[in-house]
C-alpha cells in the first residue's frame, strides 16, 4: 500500500527436498531419512505389476501405504525393459505430485526420464541413479541424454 514502509526481510534458506505441500529438511533430528522404496518398478513386484497393467490408482495406493508407514520421501522408479520410461514417469510423477504430500526421489539412469519427472513435480525433488558408469562420451547414456536435452530445448 502507498505510504507504508517496506518491512525488511531476513530469510534463512534451508537445504531440503520439497513437494507442493511440504518440505523435508536434509538436516533432521531423526537418526535416518526413510525413503519409501515400494514405488520402484525394479524393487517392488506389486508396483511393477500395477504399472505394467496401467493401474495408476493402484500405484498411487502403494505410495499412500508408504506414507502411512512413515516414509519421509518416496522413491519413484519406472525403469523397466520394453517400457516407455518417459511416458510412465509423466503419468506417475503427475499423479504423485498431488496424490502425495511427500517429496519424490526420481530414480533413473536415463536423463530424459528424470527430466520428465522434474517437469511434472513442484517443489524440489531428489535425483537418484544419475551416473557415469559408461562414461560421459557421445555414445554414453549421459551423452545421449545431453543430446536429447539439446534437441528438446526451446529455441
Amino acid at each position: 500500500m502507498r505510504g507504508q514502509e517496506v518491512v525488511a526481510r531476513d530469510p534463512h534458506p534451508e537445504a531440503a527436498a520439497a513437494s507442493l505441500y511440504q518440505s523435508v529438511p536434509f538436516r533432521q533430528d531423526a537418526s535416518y531419512l526413510a525413503i519409501g522404496e515400494r514405488t520402484n518398478a525394479n524393487g517392488s513386484k506389486k508396483f511393477r505389476e500395477a504399472m505394467l497393467a496401467a493401474d495408476w490408482q493402484g500405484c498411487v495406493e502403494i505410495a499412500r501405504e508408504q506414507i502411512r508407514e512413515g516414509a519421509h520421501l518416496l522413491d519413484l522408479c519406472v525403469d523397466y525393459v520394453g517400457r516407455d520410461g518417459v511416458q510412465d514417469m509423466k503419468q506417475l510423477a503427475g499423479l504423485l505430485a498431488t496424490a502425495s504430500t511427500l517429496p519424490i526421489v526420481l530414480d533413473s539412469t536415463e536423463p530424459p526420464v528424470l527430466e520428465a519427472g522434474l517437469r511434472m513435480l513442484g517443489g524440489r525433488a531428489v535425483l537418484n541413479s544419475v551416473n557415469f558408469e559408461d562414461g560421459d562420451g557421445d555414445d554414453s547414456r549421459y551423452g545421449r541424454g545431453r543430446r536429447w536435452r539439446a534437441s528438446t530445448a526451446p529455441r
